[in-house]
């Protein structure tokens, strides 16, 4: 991402400006870009990275017992996006996913709640 600073945007002479890029689902390298004194048009690059996120939990049965091998499925933004096995603990993961969609975690069979909705999903979740 490259920000250009111009004195076109009519910001005054020999002013001191700082640049803070932002956006959903990323974080930015440098965090910000101070230019003290502007007089001549100056540019600002910055690294985007977007943010990765994760969704893990567990399947039990009613009585509070791990069920192991039982079928997740997951949707992002209502599309399919996945599925994965409990193992032997009732433990689910699934990983590497991108920050700020919407996702639903959905177990195959008869469960209550029989999905988990994560609306604009920005930090892990453990469900």
């Amino acid at each position: 991402m490259v920000a250009a600073i111009t004195r076109s945007r009519n910001l005054p002479g020999g002013g001191n400006y700082t640049v803070t890029p932002s956006g959903a689902g990323y974080s930015f390298g440098p965090a910000s870009y101070s230019f003290n004194n502007l007089d001549i048009n100056r540019i600002a690059n910055f690294v985007a990275t977007q943010t990765l996120v994760s969704i893990s939990g567990k399947v039990t049965d009613s009585s509070d017992v791990a069920m192991n091998s039982v079928s997740v499925s997951l949707t992002k933004n209502g599309a399919a996006a996945g599925t994965v096995q409990t193992n032997v603990l009732g433990e689910l993961s699934f990983g590497n996913l991108e920050s700020g969609a919407n996702y639903v975690v959905t177990p195959v069979g008869t469960f209550a709640p029989s999905s988990q909705n994560l609306g604009n999903l920005t930090t892990k979740r453990h469900r």
